[in-house]
């Protein structure tokens, strides 16, 4: 559903588009699994994460809502707030894993330059 957010109208489903979708996922609760897990693997420049409220829900939509907490202790609130982080910053902010601390670092860079 996050086609509905870009920002070019015309790139935006038409009302009966999602109305299909959202009666497929009814009737296929297994596909909307299935769509939630791709739109976290195509983590590309595509992605609009500026419209997450949260700083939980923008790491949810990555895939990395186990780091919510580590966010959180530290103040940041909103993906805006984080968009100055660091690299480095995110291994002192205890996110160990190398592969993680790149996936975020990637959606960071994402999130600026939208």
């Amino acid at each position: 559903m996050l086609e509905c957010w870009n920002k070019d109208r015309g790139m935006r489903p038409r009302f009966s588009g999602v109305v299909s979708m959202l009666e497929s996922w009814i009737r296929a609760p297994n596909l909307l699994l299935e769509k939630a897990a791709s739109v976290v693997q195509n983590n590309d420049e595509k992605s609009v994460y500026t419209i997450l409220q949260t700083i939980s829900k923008w790491l949810e939509a990555i895939g990395m809502e186990k780091y919510a907490n580590n966010f959180l202790e530290q103040g940041f609130a909103t993906p805006r707030q984080i968009l100055n982080v660091s690299f480095e910053d995110l291994l002192k902010l205890g996110i160990e894993p190398i592969g993680h601390r790149k996936k975020i670092y990637n959606a960071i860079q994402n999130t600026k330059v939208q």
